[in-house]
């Protein structure tokens, strides 16, 4: 009795270290309307996160970010984030990226071994361009077109890209718009995803004081969010 309980979990396990956790993020943006919004589903979709971001708004010295989690599974919503975000933030940011990577051994080549691990089996970008002027329009439309074909470029060196990506740039003469949407779904196994956190994990022990930089960061971090969270809702 307890070996075919034993070998239904294994069974049940592997099928789970197999099958696929999708990432789909969507970027809309029309004139001063940005919209970013991206979906996790883990699990074989028990498990599906929903984030959206309805915009980005310029202040003073900086800019001013707002974000709302969902639970697609349980259809709650996880929480909210606001966050101000400076020039002095941004560096701040920067230098603990810059410190953290850096007591990771060979990093770089981490990251890069583990983005080859991800699949794209779905690239649309779509935008809509005019300056106001038909020549002006014309240039205009075939730099943008250039940039996307060198980041789709870049993109296709670092992941792995199953379908041909879907780009168009449409010159809108004698009118000002910008309108531009972006559609991305990637995937990567469960096992994959194991492999390469815990390879991360053991080049972070390789580095002396490399995991006490680590937890007590992302610790400061996960506190701060929870205090910020705290202070909206008192």
């Amino acid at each position: 009795m307890w070996w075919w309980i034993a070998g239904i979990l294994a069974i049940g396990w592997i099928v789970v270290l197999l099958s696929y956790i999708k990432v789909v993020l969507i970027f809309k943006k029309n004139g001063e309307d940005d919209k970013l919004e991206y979906e996790v589903k883990a699990l074989l979709g028990l498990v599906r996160i929903r984030a959206e971001v309805p915009f980005i708004r310029l202040i003073g010295d900086g800019a001013q970010l707002e974000a709302d989690l969902f639970n697609e599974s349980t259809e709650r919503q996880l929480g909210d984030f606001k966050e101000n975000i400076t020039a002095r933030k941004a560096i701040g940011f920067y230098k603990n990226i810059k410190e953290l990577t850096g007591h990771a051994c060979g990093f770089s080549q981490w990251l890069s071994n583990a983005m080859s691990r991800v699949r794209c089996s779905q690239l649309r970008w779509i935008t809509q361009i005019g300056v106001g002027d038909a020549p002006a329009t014309a240039i205009t439309a075939g730099v943008v077109w250039g940039i996307k074909t060198s980041i789709v470029h870049f993109l296709a060196q670092k992941v792995t890209l199953e379908t041909k990506p879907h780009i168009e740039v449409t010159p809108q003469y004698n009118r000002k718009l910008f309108k531009t949407e972006a559609l991305i779904v990637t995937n990567i196994r469960h096992f994959y995803l194991m492999m390469v956190l815990m390879n991360l994990l053991l080049r972070i022990l390789k580095v002396r004081g490399g995991m006490k930089l680590w937890t007590s960061t992302i610790s400061q971090t996960y506190q701060a969010w929870k205090d910020k969270k705290k202070a909206r809702t008192a």
